[in-house]
C-alpha cells in the first residue's frame, strides 16, 4: 500500500463524519480524496465514489431498518421513481441539444456534466470548483436545517430551500454546472460516462 492510499484512507474518516452529522457531502469529498491523494484517474473515481457512498449510506439504512424507521413502499417507489426520472431527464436534455442548428455529440460536447478545467463553463480549475460545491452545499444545508427546524418558520420551508436552491444554482452553474444533487449527475453520467468527472 503506498503512502497516498493510507492517507487516503485516513482522510475517509472525514466522508464519514460529513455524511453522519450532515447527511450530505459524501461524493463531494471522495472524488478528490482518490484523485488528488490516492492517485485514481477520475472516470475510475466517480464510479468508486458511487459504491463508497452507497455503502456508508446503506450501512445507515439497515440501522434504520432495524429500528422500524423505513416506510418500504413510499422508499422504494420514491427511489425507482427518481431514477428513471434522472434517466429520462438527461434522455431529454440530449434530445434538445441535438436539436439545434449544429448538432450536437454528448461525448464530445458532454450533457451539462459537471466537472472542472475543459469540462467547466468557465474553465474553473479543481480547487476552485471543489470549493465552490462544498461552500454551497453547506450553505444549502444550513438553510435545509434552519427552515425545517422547530423554531423556524415551518410553513414557509420550501420556500426558503426553493429559493436557496436557485441561488445556488444561479452562482454554480457557471462553474461547474452545478452539483449539488447526486441524482443529477448520476442519471447523466449513465448517459456520457467518460464526461463526468467530477459528479456528486
Amino acid at each position: 500500500m503506498q503512502w497516498g492510499e493510507i492517507v487516503a484512507m485516513m482522510l475517509a474518516t472525514l466522508v464519514g463524519l460529513s455524511l453522519g452529522a450532515l447527511g450530505s457531502g459524501g461524493s463531494i469529498i471522495t472524488i478528490p480524496l482518490l484523485v488528488y491523494v490516492a492517485g485514481v484517474p477520475a472516470d475510475k473515481a466517480v464510479g468508486m465514489s458511487l459504491v463508497i457512498v452507497g455503502t456508508t449510506s446503506l450501512m445507515g439504512a439497515v440501522l434504520h431498518m432495524r429500528n422500524g424507521n423505513v416506510a418500504w413502499k413510499p422508499s422504494l417507489l420514491f427511489a425507482l421513481t427518481g431514477t428513471v426520472g434522472a434517466y429520462l431527464g438527461a434522455a431529454f436534455v440530449l434530445l434538445v441539444a441535438k436539436s439545434g442548428p449544429d448538432g450536437y455529440v454528448a461525448a464530445i460536447s458532454g450533457l451539462g456534466a459537471n466537472g472542472y478545467g475543459e469540462h467547466s463553463p468557465g474553465l474553473y480549475s479543481a480547487s476552485g470548483v471543489f470549493l465552490a460545491e462544498v461552500v454551497l452545499t453547506f450553505i444549502f444545508l444550513v438553510v435545509i436545517l434552519g427552515a425545517t427546524s422547530s423554531r423556524g418558520m415551518t410553513g414557509f420551508a420550501g420556500v426558503a430551500v426553493g429559493l436557496c436552491l436557485a441561488l445556488i444554482h444561479l452562482v454554480d452553474i457557471p462553474l461547474t454546472n452545478c452539483s449539488i444533487n447526486p441524482a443529477r449527475s448520476t442519471g447523466r453520467r449513465a448517459r456520457i460516462p467518460a464526461r463526468e468527472p467530477f459528479s456528486g
